[in-house]
């Protein structure tokens, strides 16, 4: 039976939709923490909102992974407020992508080692939840990255509504439900401009 149980996890296949925009500090980070991931079966999606050279040059150092693939917007300043960008981009990537199960990452967020794993093993042992959130520890930080004060969000409770109460990088969900919601509301993330701050 554990083996059963084992077969079925590693035919799960992730997909992380990560959108990026200009932070070259950052962006190798936030893939290596992808890359480390214990569970092994994941495809990556870099959604970059057409950034600079330097954040780009970081990015391109990871395409060798076939597991990694880019995606660049040609988005230009003057139009870049006409639709909330990581939202556009996310519904993008979500076509593109082919997992089973579907996450979010910003250039700005690591994952801890063992999400993906842990997270997928849920899924399996209760075929009825469509939809997860996790834990999250943020930690502010300086210019320098020094952190100067960290908090904890924690996941303790099934939620009915889950604005401004859970970020979007906490979050897995199946195919299934992503593509319910595309078919309610006409697309998976509602892009319009006064969702920028939320």
């Amino acid at each position: 039976k554990d083996d059963q149980k084992d077969v079925s996890i590693l035919m799960s296949k992730v997909s992380i939709i990560l959108t990026s925009y200009n932070r070259p500090h950052l962006i190798d980070k936030v893939i290596k923490s992808v890359v480390e991931q214990s569970y092994h079966d994941w495809e990556l999606w870099i959604m970059d909102d057409n950034s600079n050279q330097a954040t780009l040059q970081k990015i391109h150092s990871f395409l060798n992974d076939p597991r990694i693939q880019l995606y660049q917007s040609d988005i230009k300043d003057e139009q870049r407020h006409e639709t909330t960008r990581y939202a556009t981009l996310i519904n993008k990537g979500i076509t593109l992508s082919t997992g089973d199960y579907i996450c979010y990452l910003t250039d700005d967020t690591f994952y801890y080692p063992e999400k993906l794993k842990k997270m997928i093993e849920v899924f399996e042992q209760n075929p009825q939840i469509d939809i997860l959130y996790s834990a999250q520890r943020v930690k502010h930080t300086d210019q320098s990255m020094n952190v100067f004060y960290e908090s904890d969000i924690p996941a303790e409770e099934v939620l009915d509504k889950a604005a401004f109460k859970v970020d979007h990088c906490s979050v897995m969900h199946t195919r299934k439900i992503a593509e319910k919601g595309k078919e309610k509301y006409g697309e998976y993330w509602d892009d319009d401009p006064k969702y920028w701050h939320c």
